[in-house]
C-alpha cells in the first residue's frame, strides 16, 4: 500500500529521478510530435496554395524527400533524448509524414489544383516522357511512400541503435 510506495521513495531515491526523467521525455517527445504536425500542416497549406507554380523537382523534394529528412533529425533528437527507446515509441514520426503525404492528395484533389498540375508538367519529348500520377492516393503511391518513409527511419533507427552501442562500448 502507501507504506511501501513512501519507503520506495525514501529508500530509493532513483526511482523518483528515472520517473521524473521519463516524464520530462514524454512531454519533449509529445512536443516535437506537435511541432512535427504543425510544420506538416503548414506545407499542406503552402504546397496547395502555391502548387500551380511549383515545379515537379521542387514538390518531390517537399513530398519525399524533405519528410525524411525531418523523420531523420527527429528520430536522432528522440534516441538522444532517451537512450533505450524502443521503435514502437518512434514509430509516430514516420507515421506523420505519411499521413502529411495522404493530406496533401487528398486537399490537393479535391481543390482541382491536381489536375491542373498534370497537365502543366506531364512532358513528353522524342527522348524521354515525365507523366505525373493522375492521383497522389492510387495503392500504388500509398505503397511506395510507406515503404519510404518506414524503410528510412527503420534503417536510421537501426543505424543509430548501432552507433549507440559501439559507442558505449568504447
Amino acid at each position: 500500500g502507501r507504506s511501501e510506495i513512501w519507503f520506495t521513495i525514501f529508500y530509493c531515491p532513483s526511482l523518483v529521478t528515472q520517473c521524473s526523467g521519463w516524464k520530462n521525455y514524454l512531454r519533449r517527445k509529445i512536443f516535437m510530435l506537435f511541432v512535427v504536425s504543425m510544420l506538416y500542416a503548414a506545407l499542406v497549406f503552402i504546397s496547395i496554395t502555391f502548387l500551380s507554380d511549383m515545379p515537379l523537382i521542387v514538390l518531390a523534394g517537399l513530398l519525399y524527400v524533405l519528410p525524411l529528412i525531418v523523420s531523420v533529425v527527429v528520430t536522432n533528437k528522440l534516441i538522444k533524448q532517451s537512450k533505450n527507446t524502443g521503435i514502437a515509441k518512434l514509430i509516430m514520426v514516420p507515421l506523420l509524414s505519411l499521413l502529411f503525404y495522404i493530406s496533401f492528395g487528398i486537399f490537393a484533389e479535391q481543390s482541382g489544383e491536381w489536375q491542373q498540375y498534370i497537365l502543366q508538367n506531364t512532358v513528353q519529348t522524342s527522348n524521354f516522357t515525365v507523366e505525373v500520377s493522375n492521383s497522389l492516393l492510387y495503392p500504388s503511391q500509398l505503397i511506395f511512400a510507406t515503404i519510404l518513409y518506414f524503410s528510412i527511419f527503420g534503417l536510421n533507427y537501426y543505424y543509430q541503435m548501432h552507433r549507440n552501442t559501439t559507442l558505449m562500448e568504447a
